[in-house]
């Protein structure tokens, strides 16, 4: 609600600055209603403490209150001669506002950035030409990559940091650790796993970090290290991860360059999107005070986000803002999704304006996001859990799913059912029957089980690895503890991937990654420096911990290269079977059955009716063996404790059928299936 009373731009204003080398044209815009006067400043290095080369004075439409400047070809060789004096240079806007002096203020729409050194000292805007043969891989302009739309039943979602994924020198990459190019040489690795949507975590230009120091890092808390949940600029791409952070262009081909690359792969790309929030509310409130940010009735900043400012979505040019950046990833980047921060802060006419906007470009654009319920706006409700059973077109992360597996979120001092809940502890199998069959019943309910993201671990957590080693007190020096800790995360894993919905998974959930409070080069613990975000002896929340601590190890154990082998098997039957990919309600209802006699409170049955055949999927999390009074005249096995097989295995293992009865191994899960001939 504009409470401001100020004119507003419309959905199609465009704002910005355009720039084109061909054609030799220039367009600037900034929405200032307020403002006494703007000018377009433009320098020839990104120091703004020097004099601009060009100083401009735009013209306000007292109509939208925008203020705008047009060059034409004839005009742009007038002002500023040969295009080479624009093309890569900075800019920002200066704006006057009554009552005010003169402010240097960061256009939000700037498509690039010079690289900020984290010194807080102002950083302009870029001025570049995406449509230039400089903004692409190569400087080769190349078409984007065309996918016959792809069914939401079978999206695997894995999350992962462009830094994380490459920055310890274990990864072997040719080209700079840590960077997107980097990143473009273990694409082979994600694409063997099976997965099909990539989600990165922030790639949007954040602010608390100096983007030209790159080098691995061990200390502790002065790391340099960020995930990103801080926004500076939502159009540009994060410098960090590129080739070249002074150059302007850097970012933007080697961002593109990860997504074709990741496209020729048939691998989709979602961003990790942070609107709910800034790092500063300069970075807005300089241009328009008072607009883009919610307010207490004192006039404070509201702070259900945590960070100090939640932005005002519900007002129109907020929305824009929003709605104008998805565009710009989809149209320019041919981005393929989006995770939403704390989406529950978001209003739903701007997350269901933007779904509509991004599906003119893409279909198939995947929308999830957390829909936590926290919505403080002045007016319409959050795009939360509770608007799931009115809505196909979102997904939001199953947090009861997780907590009746493993428990996590601010709880994760307590055991659930692969974590050894029982008597005065155990979780309802029912329940978690329902969560894993994509039916949630307690936090929301929903209109399709596509409405959820089914996971257990994700960036801001223990990993599963290290909440069972804290929940279960397991001493992996010792072997047998070691063993029991492998299965009880092939139960994590095999709960996920066996799921109605959508599967997520974490990067390194598929090989035991673990965060050990570590800060220095000889790994010594160090978990009370970390400030309430460690759990035990691990971190749990690692947004500024070292790489020390974040960076994936690509040399694995035995054990972990078996478990990375178990849950391929697990992807691998996933993406051939039907079975986990039944995507409606009534579905579901009909062919998907609890077998309650059958199951207790660390044991879970179920079966599955599919033609002319019933699939058995159970899971034992105790251990002890379980005996099922279960008649399989003929029984076929596709999971057993060592993996999956979409032809069947032929010499199961943890598995004993015997003419009444089915035996389970200790901490142990299995896919099993018996043919129903239909009497003549």
């Amino acid at each position: 609600m504009n409470k401001l009373n100020i004119l507003e731009p419309n959905e199609n204003t465009k704002l910005g600055l355009y720039f084109s080398v061909e054609n030799k044209t220039l367009e600037s815009s900034l929405w200032a209603p307020t403002a006494k006067k703007v000018y377009l400043l433009i320098f020839r290095t990104a120091n703004t403490e020097e004099n601009p080369i060009f100083k401009i004075e735009l013209m306000k439409n007292k109509k939208n209150g925008v203020w705008q400047k047009k060059f034409t070809k004839e005009t742009f060789i007038k002002t500023f001669g040969d295009d080479s004096l624009i093309d890569g240079s900075f800019y920002c806007f200066s704006v006057l506002l009554p009552e005010k002096k003169e402010q240097l203020c960061l256009d939000p729409y700037s498509f690039s950035m010079a690289a900020y050194l984290n010194d807080n000292k102002f950083c302009p805007g870029a001025i570049v030409d995406l449509s230039s043969n400089n903004s692409f891989p190569d400087g080769i302009k190349t078409k984007k990559q065309r996918f016959k739309k792809y069914p939401k039943e079978s999206v695997i979602i894995y999350e992962v940091s462009v830094r994380d994924f490459t920055i310890d020198e274990s990864s072997a990459t040719k080209n700079n650790k840590g960077t997107y190019k980097a990143f473009i040489e273990k694409l082979d690795y994600i694409k063997n796993l099976g997965i099909t949507h990539i989600e990165l975590l922030p790639v949007l230009n954040f602010y608390n970090n100096d983007e030209t120091l790159t080098d691995f890092s061990t200390n502790f808390p002065y790391s340099n290290y960020n995930w990103g949940y801080d926004p500076h600029n939502y159009f540009t791409p994060e410098g960090w991860f590129s080739e070249n952070p002074n150059d302007p262009y850097s970012r933007i081909r080697d961002l593109r360059e990860l997504i074709q690359e990741a496209h020729k792969k048939n691998l989709r790309v979602i961003l990790d999107v942070v609107y709910n929030h800034m790092a500063s509310t300069e970075f807005l409130e300089q241009i328009v005070p008072g607009y883009y940010f919610r307010r207490n009735e004192d006039g404070s900043f509201t702070s259900a986000s945590g960070c100090g400012n939640d932005t005002a979505t519900e007002n129109k040019a907020m929305r824009k803002l929003i709605i104008d950046s998805l565009i710009h990833w989809v149209k320019n980047y041919d981005v393929d999704g989006f995770r939403f921060d704390l989406m529950g802060l978001i209003d739903t006419k701007t997350i269901f304006d933007a779904i509509k906007a991004c599906r003119r470009y893409k279909k198939d654009i995947l929308f999830i996001g957390e829909g936590w319920k926290m919505y403080n706006g002045t007016s319409g409700q959050g795009m939360d859990q509770n608007m799931m059973n009115q809505t196909t077109d979102i997904s939001v992360f199953n947090d009861e799913f997780r907590d009746l597996i493993k428990a996590g979120g601010m709880n994760e001092e307590r055991k659930s059912f692969i974590t050894d809940a029982k008597a005065e502890n155990s979780i309802s199998v029912e329940q978690l029957f329902y969560n894993v069959t994509g039916r949630p019943q307690q936090n929301y309910t929903v209109s399709t089980p596509l409405n959820n993201v089914q996971y257990i671990e994700a960036h801001d957590g223990l990993t599963l690895r290290d909440n069972i080693v804290f929940n279960c007190d397991i001493n992996i020096a010792e072997e047998t503890q070691k063993d029991e800790l492998y299965k009880r995360i092939k139960l994590g894993n095999f709960l996920v991937l066996t799921s109605q919905g959508i599967p997520f998974i974490h990067a390194g959930q598929e090989f035991a990654r673990t965060k050990p409070a570590i800060y220095n080069s000889t790994e010594s613990y160090s978990a009370e420096l970390y400030s309430g975000e460690t759990t035990g002896e691990f971190v749990r929340n690692s947004y500024n911990s070292p790489d020390s601590v974040n960076a994936i190890k690509w040399i694995f154990t035995k054990e972990q290269h078996e478990l990375l082998e178990y849950t391929k098997s697990l992807i691998e039957f996933r993406n051939k079977s039907k079975i986990f990919k039944l995507g409606s309600l009534e579905k579901i209802e009909t062919n998907v059955h609890f077998q309650k006699e059958l199951s207790n409170e660390q044991l879970l049955v179920y079966s599955i009716y599919e033609k002319n055949k019933i699939w058995f999927i159970a899971i034992n999390s105790s251990k002890e063996k379980k005996i099922l009074k279960l008649a399989i005249k003929r029984p076929q096995v596709y999971a057993d404790i060592n993996g999956a097989n979409f032809q069947k295995i032929k010499t199961p293992e943890g598995i004993f059928f015997s003419k009444n009865f089915v035996e389970l191994a200790p901490l142990s899960s299995f896919i099993f299936s018996e043919n129903i001939f239909s009497e003549k």
